[in-house]
């Protein structure tokens, strides 16, 4: 896994993004918090706490936390209901608390997500030795097709959103979330020319 901060500062200078790559760690014992986030001040919706942690806020939360029933099953803190079975989700629902966070504040995160437009997709997708083989619908965005589907089955993914992250969570009409297993991010990390990370501090002003 990546624990230089660099690597994902490369991967960050190559496509050129100002949006922290956030963090999301899916626990089934409260003891095992490792970060500093904060409860949300009120009921939030998960696609918003990720555009949040986007723009450097840290947040550990609950089901108690969550503003939204369809993240509530595929996060895995709830079944799904009437034996109607809800795809993708985190299985089995054992999950007691979820990090999210820039990932730079995050140690063994289970899934990286990433903020993009169709161009910097491109830019992440040719450095990929197999490319990336999209699942999506357009429906449970950001907390299914982005987080679960990828933590189930260890493989990126892309996701367009889906009509409640758009309203709710002010992503843009031009912006994708891709989510991958660090483990991806740090192929993809050996793929880039190393001299974009001076490059990149200069990006953001440090």
């Amino acid at each position: 896994m990546i624990t230089d901060e660099k690597a994902y500062e490369k991967i960050r200078a190559y496509i050129g993004t100002k949006y922290n790559f956030v963090g999301v760690r899916i626990l089934k014992n409260t003891e095992d918090v490792e970060g500093k986030g904060k409860k949300p001040n009120k009921k939030m919706r998960f696609c918003q706490i990720v555009r949040e942690a986007a723009d450097g806020n840290s947040f550990t939360f609950d089901v108690d936390d969550l503003d939204c029933p369809v993240a509530m099953v595929t996060l895995g803190f709830e079944e799904p209901v009437f034996g109607e079975d809800v795809q993708p989700r985190i299985t089995p629902a054992e999950t007691k608390v979820v990090e999210v966070a820039p990932v730079q504040e995050m140690k063994n995160p289970d899934v990286v997500l990433a903020i993009i437009n169709p161009k910097q997709l491109m830019d992440i997708s040719v450095r990929l030795e197999d490319g990336i083989e999209a699942k999506f619908k357009g429906d449970m965005a950001v907390c299914g097709e982005a987080t679960a589907w990828v933590k189930m089955n260890k493989k990126p993914n892309i996701t367009p959103l889906c009509g409640g992250s758009r309203k709710y969570a002010d992503y843009k009409d031009s912006e994708l979330i891709f989510g991958a297993p660090p483990e991806t991010y740090e192929k993809l990390a050996e793929k880039i020319p190393g001299k974009l990370v001076s490059g990149f501090k200069k990006f953001l002003g440090r």
